[in-house]
Order: structure tokens, then sequence, then C-alpha cells
């Protein structure tokens, strides 16, 4: 071998154990006995309508897995997945991208409530 291939030889060796690692089967989830930890990305008012339920159905079924939500909204939610600081998002209307996997949940809408009395007087 040349003295560049013998130079280059640990770094592809590691480079190709690390490829090896990738390819190998991975074991199944399984939510009763995992201590896994997923970051959640969404917004306050998904929070609060959505996590007391996300929660309890993790405590039911995956009682060692942890949960974090994280603040996030369309304009945040592709830097919060490359970051590494979510693992799953939800969030309205999300920009397409071909790395991204998105599934419509349902649509909602806001509404404005006030009292006249209060804005006139």
């Amino acid at each position: 071998p040349t003295p560049r291939a013998i130079a280059m030889a640990s770094d592809l060796e590691q480079g190709v154990g690390l490829i090896a690692q990738a390819l190998r089967p991975q074991p199944a989830f399984d939510p009763a006995t995992s201590r896994a930890r997923f970051a959640i990305g969404m917004s306050d008012d998904c929070e609060l309508a959505m996590g007391p339920a996300i929660m309890r159905r993790v405590m039911e079924d995956a009682p060692g897995v942890t949960i974090a939500f994280r603040q996030t909204n369309r304009a945040l939610v592709e830097q919060a997945f490359t970051a590494g600081e979510i693992d799953l998002a939800m969030v309205a209307d999300p920009a397409a991208r071909s790395w991204l996997a998105a599934q419509e949940l349902g649509r909602s809408a806001y509404a404005c409530l006030y009292d006249p009395r209060m804005v006139e007087g």
C-alpha cells in the first residue's frame, strides 16, 4: 500500500464500521420496555389541547418513555428537526420538504370572542 492509503486506512475503517452499524437491523420498538426519550414540537395551544391525552396514553402503554414538549410552529419546525431538537412535530400547514413526512390530523380555526360593551365603552 502507498503511504496515502496507509494514512487513510484508519478513517476508512471507522467509516465502514459506521455504515455497517447503520445497516444492521434494529430491534423492534417495544413501548412496554422502552426507556426512550422523545421530543414533540407543537404550539402551546396544541400542547394544552392534546398534551394531557398524549401523556396519559404514554403513561399507560410506555411507562418508561419520557416525553418532552418543545415550542414549535410552522416557521421553526424545519430548523428544530435539523438541529435534532425534536423527533415529531404537530404544526399547522408545514412547509413541504422531501425529507419531511407529513400527515393531516385535522383542521382547525381560531375565533375571537369579545364583549362589545368592553370595546365600545
